[in-house]
């Protein structure tokens, strides 16, 4: 993203049955020392449409571009157990699979290999990805200074890192990632990590789709590194807390 001041537009959505019926483009810039979601959502109050929060939708674009209406809803909640065998699943789907190269995962094998993070006793932690009330990826994320190796190559131990799957192949391709990503850094990793001055995700440099995702929530490319088991480097993207979603503030 260029320097502030920012162009930004906003386009809010009134949706009937899932269905369109209405859009209004509402435009205005990033101020200096304002975060792009502090912007989006001065904008959004001032035209009538406080409370609802926006998203990215593309942040390399000129005007930066976000959403925000009444759209399908999503959460995230503590993965368990019980979600193994659709993890396994989601892993083993025709977009995904050729990303967990040598897993092979069953839903025994996967309770022994991710059985310590959903019993809290590792620091990665997991979620389970919910679109309209229903089941469809995961995410897990984890403070880089927990991890000694990957710390190293990434060079950044303030950071926290997440990495994501959609695991249900018909929502892949229509924004939904863009979406995800940014919400949940939004609202679940700034909350839950709210000293940390920089996201990090590291995807393989073939992933085009995830790297370009990234980009639209504003993350920028950085470093080209080797992880133990992975046959390719990865891209080492970096997001820029304070600029783009604001610190959150204990009051």
């Amino acid at each position: 993203m260029p320097a502030h001041p920012l162009p930004l537009s906003v386009t809010f959505s009134t949706r009937h049955a899932g269905v369109s019926v209405e859009d209004v483009t509402l435009t205005g810039e990033v101020g200096a020392g304002e975060s792009v979601l502090a912007a989006a959502r001065r904008v959004l109050g001032g035209s009538g449409y406080a409370g609802h929060d926006p998203w990215a939708v593309d942040l390399t674009a000129d005007p930066v571009r976000l959403a925000a209406g009444d759209e399908v809803t999503l959460a995230y909640r503590p993965m368990t157990t019980a979600d193994l065998g659709d993890l396994v699943r989601w892993q083993r789907a025709p977009h995904a699979v050729r990303w967990f190269r040598g897993e092979s995962l069953d839903p025994a094998t996967a309770g022994e290999r991710y059985g310590p993070q959903l019993r809290g006793e590792a620091p990665t932690r997991m979620w389970v990805l919910e679109v309209a009330g229903r089941s469809v990826g995961y995410l897990q994320d984890y403070r880089v200074c927990d991890h000694d190796e990957y710390a190293a190559k990434v060079g950044d131990p303030e950071a926290v890192a997440f990495d994501y799957l959609i695991g249900d192949q018909s929502l892949v391709g229509g924004g939904l990632g863009t979406r995800v990503v940014w919400t949940f850094c939004r609202d679940v990793l700034r909350r839950d990590y709210p000293d940390a001055p920089r996201f990090v995700a590291s995807p393989d440099h073939r992933n085009a789709i995830s790297l370009r995702v990234l980009a639209k929530c504003g993350f920028t490319e950085g470093l080209w590194i080797d992880v133990p088991g992975q046959d390719h480097p990865e891209v080492v993207c970096t997001l820029d807390v304070a600029r783009v979603l604001g610190r959150v503030t204990r009051g």
